[in-house]
């Protein structure tokens, strides 16, 4: 368990500051359960552009999180959200996220970057024209992918900073 928990807020530092909040471009602001929705179909998404011969097991997914700030507005907020995959040691993970990162290209609104975490494992942001970010890392000496991010920036009438969302 405390690995998980660490993977978690080390992956979600890094996406942190790859990856800004944005604004919805148009329409009305999203809500907390639109935006969680979205977010969650992203990373199902993605966890299933992980080739079936590369992903060992799934180790765990976050279900709630404590909302944080829109760094463009701080009056709304985003939602925080990642899941450990474990994988072969000897995975070529660049070229699985070069592939993963060539299928979301030609996704409609998606913009992928390719990068590397300061230790130099590869990693693959993802950000949606909506504000959505998504990014996946190589992490624990290439065993794990943690898929990782925030949901676009969403408005909310009643906000408790303890509460899990």
């Amino acid at each position: 368990m405390n690995r998980r928990v660490t993977l978690v807020a080390a992956a979600a530092v890094l996406i942190a500051t790859l990856t800004a909040c944005q604004q919805p471009t148009e329409g009305t602001p999203m809500t907390l359960d639109e935006a969680k929705s979205e977010y969650l179909a992203a990373q199902a998404d993605l966890r299933s552009s992980i080739p079936a011969d590369v992903a060992l097991e799934d180790l765990g997914t976050v279900e709630t999180a404590t909302l944080l700030p829109c760094d463009t507005d701080p009056e709304r907020f985003i939602w925080p959200g990642a899941m450990t995959v474990s994988i072969a040691p000897d995975t070529d993970t660049d070229a699985v996220l070069d592939g993963i990162a060539d299928e979301w290209a030609a996704k409609g609104g998606w913009t992928p970057e390719r990068g590397a975490t300061s230790g130099g494992a590869p990693t693959l942001d993802l950000a949606h024209e909506d504000g959505l970010s998504i990014g996946i890392a190589a992490l624990e000496g290439n065993t794990v992918l943690q898929i990782s991010g925030f949901s676009a920036c969403f408005a909310m009438d009643e906000y408790d900073p303890l509460e899990k969302y």
